[in-house]
């Protein structure tokens, strides 16, 4: 005769196996490695795409000074 788990066990059992594979040593340190590198790749790209930003938004404004001191120029 099979044995046949009960729905509440066979739910157990799955919620023990889910946890024992997101804590174990295995799962727990590739969640967080998984966690942490994700974090670092964010910072470094927001990073790089604020500096990129900033350096063009400081090329824009010096053209434009440049402009305003032509006109300014022009015009007295």
């Amino acid at each position: 005769m099979a044995h046949t788990l009960l729905p509440n066990t066979l739910e157990e059992e799955a919620r023990k196996t889910l946890v024992q594979q997101l804590l174990g040593p295995r799962g727990g340190l590739f969640a967080l490695g998984t966690f942490v590198g994700a974090a670092c790749m964010y910072y470094f790209l927001t990073n790089t795409i604020i500096k990129e930003n900033k350096a063009h938004y400081e090329a824009q404004i010096a053209q434009l000074n440049s402009r305003v001191e032509k006109l300014e120029a022009e015009n007295l």
